[in-house]
């Protein structure tokens, strides 16, 4: 056999919570929300990819970029376009004394 510990993914959720534990909150609530979001044509995806891109501050995409054209040939291959929307909500407290990482964590 191998020996060695196999690799699991850590999910946005844990990340998130670990990052909020080392800054010293006492998380109340978490929650991983994922669902599924269906466009009719390349157009209504694009036109909500591009607000999501200009909402986050990633710049768009050159009209020429190939990976636009990829997308465009593999969703209509399937009949329409299909992707994953993932929300992690994570709020807490801030615990008296800071956190338990250390003044620095």
């Amino acid at each position: 056999m191998f020996g060695g510990r196999r690799r699991q993914p850590v999910s946005v959720l844990d990340t998130v919570s670990v990052a909020f534990e080392r800054g010293g909150v006492d998380i109340r609530i978490a929650a991983s929300l994922i669902s599924r979001r269906y466009y009719p044509d390349i157009y209504e995806w694009l036109k909500s990819q591009c607000s999501i891109w200009a909402w986050s501050g990633t710049p768009l995409p050159a009209p020429d970029d190939p990976r636009l054209e990829l997308f465009a040939r593999r969703a209509a291959d399937r009949g329409r376009i299909a992707t994953t929307h993932h929300v992690v909500v994570v709020g807490g407290a801030k615990v008296a004394g800071g956190s338990p990482y250390g003044p620095n964590a």
